[in-house]
């Protein structure tokens, strides 16, 4: 009756922690193994168990079912063991009674596969884009897992949560009541067993995913140049008078000058010509002026 009292203490208590795990070690070590399984089962049935703990829960509780000589049931608990932990391996220098059991399972665990999660949400969305995030249950040979659950924030802000029930291996639709509203979302998801505690997890809180919020391309500026003031006009432009035409080098009788000026030295030059050839006759020009 004690340990039954004992044992119903360890389930409802909020306390359980890493040192009652070890206490059940320590009950292992000095053989005996119905109270270092109960101590085992407490801690996989916490809803506050994490993956390393229950990977060294369902260490402990192989090693006490091959123990007590039940192997089939030792081989399930191993297999679970390596679903959540494919790359985990007992230590050396078991005895063959513990260690046949758990490379069995290891063996059929390479067949089955393991738990496998994927994140399938985008890394940016518009503002207009339906919110929402999508994880895959790609695989789950051991049916660990009962439910998902998405931590994301923006900001500093705390982390919220939501729950989302899963049937079996697929994609899972998980809405975001604010997403349409807010800014940038980090966040990681948690694969949960029926008992509440974490068997996987997708990012963390310090290595969160991100959503980011992308804006919609602004259309392209047309930039107008100024327009070219005109060359100022003079109000008073000068006026063109007679006395303009007046010049010396404008009128008529200078031109008429050069022209009878250009005619006579060119018949002086065929007279002079005509005389250098041998002609006899003189020719005098004279000008006279009217």
């Amino acid at each position: 009756m004690k340990k039954l009292v004992f044992i119903l203490c360890l389930l409802c208590s909020p306390a359980w922690a890493a040192d009652d795990l070890k206490r059940g070690e320590g009950l292992f070590s000095r053989m005996q193994y119905d109270e270092a399984m109960q101590m085992a089962e407490a801690a996989l049935t916490s809803a506050r168990a994490d993956r390393p703990g229950l990977v060294r829960a369902y260490r402990l509780k192989g090693l006490c079912q091959a123990a007590l000589n039940q192997p089939r049931e030792a081989v399930k608990t191993f297999r679970r063991l390596l679903s959540i932990d494919s790359t985990f391996r007992l230590e050396k220098g078991l005895s063959p009674k513990y260690t046949a059991p758990f490379y069995q399972a290891v063996a059929l665990s390479e067949e089955t596969g393991y738990l496998k999660l994927k994140n399938h949400s985008p890394k940016t969305r518009r503002p207009a884009d339906e919110p929402g995030l999508k994880l895959e249950l790609v695989s789950d040979p051991m049916e660990l897992v009962e439910a998902v659950r998405l931590n994301f924030w923006t900001g500093k802000r705390d982390p919220l949560k939501i729950r989302r029930a899963v049937e079996g291996p697929g994609v899972i639709d998980i809405p975001l009541p604010f997403a349409r509203r807010a800014g940038d979302i980090r966040y990681y998801f948690e694969a949960l067993n029926h008992y509440g505690g974490v068997v996987a997890r997708l990012g963390n809180r310090d290595k969160p995913f991100r959503l980011r919020t992308r804006t919609k391309d602004a259309p392209l500026a047309v930039v107008v140049p100024p327009p070219v003031a005109p060359l100022p006009v003079d109000p008073d432009p000068p006026a063109v008078t007679d006395s303009d035409d007046d010049r010396w080098y404008a009128s008529w009788w200078f031109w008429t000058i050069v022209g009878v000026v250009a005619a006579g030295t060119a018949t002086g030059v065929t007279l002079a010509v005509m005389s250098d050839t041998g002609g006899g006759n003189d020719y005098q020009v004279t000008w006279e002026y009217r």
